[in-house]
């Protein structure tokens, strides 16, 4: 409720168009402008926390975005300051925010009314949208990264907080929270998303070690469930059966879920993490199957929940319509995946139970054929 206030108050103040910005010093501007971009970091961060839509929607804004100039650096009512010769600063870690923010929301997210019109490129195409993740990694890499000096500590957690969120593009490219109908997605052998699920995961991680502290502020407040939410997905299907992949993949997804059960918002008996909860159960279901007699339980997360969890199903309703299809312009050969083998239906079927707010829309079935027979 208080980011729909800001968002309203901001709108009213003209924030987010950028002609408004024309006859003000050039000091005034710049702090309207990061004051637009964090109202939208808190916006993305705030529907992410939930599973939910965006107070700041589409290309409802035309505000460019802000330099890398510390706040002492300039005054209200002074003209730019000369470019700064000295090292980088924290101001860096916004800079990558405010440069990669458009496209993630793009990948992640689709309005309504946008699901019942033509899609775009960016929409539909996978191509288009590994294309635009590309264009987002060379600039971050020409316009920013390659200004650090050094081989330092600080210049490591710059490129890690990078790979993060190129990680998480990746990720929302073919496993979105919501999608137009028409998104095409490459077939599995095209694309290890597994492998993309553990690395987000695992670097991520990585920026939490004590080298790395004076910028924890920059990743602790990203709870980043959608990729545990990937990956455990990609661990119910039955077609995964590297050991050494799936013995990495459960090492950073037993951790994650330990560590992600005391930060997601509500707790762990709320919308959000109920499904999760369900996807590390079944999970744990095929995992055992592959490894041990069905008589032997291997050991799971602590608490969180788990112990008084019933077995879920997967509703075999509109599979059809979930299993990937083929844009015959990008060269692949059209072979529709057995659904019994895809991951896909985990993922929609996970949305679908984060869009009905009450954790049980996958069980609904009295039997569910899909379910009984994995």
């Amino acid at each position: 409720m208080l980011i729909s206030l800001a968002v309203r108050t901001a709108h009213s103040l003209q924030l987010h168009r950028e002609e408004s910005y024309n006859s003000l010093p050039w000091g005034r501007a710049e702090l309207r402008r990061r004051t637009w971009f964090t109202l939208k970091a808190l916006d993305y961060q705030a529907a992410m926390d939930r599973g939910s839509d965006l107070a700041i929607v589409g290309d409802g804004w035309t505000t460019k975005v802000p330099t890398n100039c510390i706040d002492s650096d300039f005054a209200l009512d002074a003209p730019p300051p000369p470019p700064s010769s000295g090292p980088c600063t924290s101001m860096v870690f916004y800079a990558i925010h405010c440069h990669s923010n458009w496209l993630l929301r793009k990948l992640n997210w689709i309005l309504p009314g946008e699901a019942e019109r033509p899609a775009t490129p960016i929409q539909s195409s996978w191509s288009a949208r590994q294309e635009a993740i590309t264009s987002l990694e060379r600039t971050l890499d020409e316009d920013i990264l390659s200004h650090i000096q050094g081989h330092d500590v600080f210049r490591f957690a710059c490129i890690s907080f990078t790979k993060v969120l190129i990680r998480c593009a990746q990720l929302y490219a073919v496993r979105p929270l919501q999608r137009h109908p028409d998104l095409t997605l490459p077939p599995p052998e095209h694309l290890n998303i597994l492998l993309l699920a553990v690395e987000a995961l695992e670097v991520k991680r990585g920026l939490l070690s004590e080298t790395t502290e004076p910028w924890h502020w920059v990743i602790k407040g990203f709870v980043d469930w959608h990729g545990l939410a990937v990956l455990l997905a990609e661990l119910c299907n039955p077609d995964q059966y590297d050991a050494q992949s799936l013995e990495r993949a459960w090492n950073i997804a037993l951790v994650s879920f330990d560590e992600l059960s005391g930060q997601i918002a509500e707790g762990v008996q709320g919308p959000l993490w109920r499904p999760i909860k369900k996807l590390m159960r079944i999970a744990q279901k095929k995992r055992q199957e592959r490894l041990v007699p069905p008589t032997t339980t291997l050991p799971g997360p602590t608490g969180n929940g788990l112990d008084d969890l019933s077995a879920y199903t997967t509703s075999a309703m509109g599979l059809m319509a979930m299993n990937s299809t083929v844009d015959i312009n990008q060269g692949w050969n059209p072979a529709p995946l057995d659904p019994l083998q895809g991951s896909w239906f985990n993922w929609q079927s996970f949305t679908d139970d984060l869009t009905l707010n009450n954790g049980y829309g996958w069980g609904s079935m009295d039997f569910d054929p899909v379910f009984e027979s994995m």
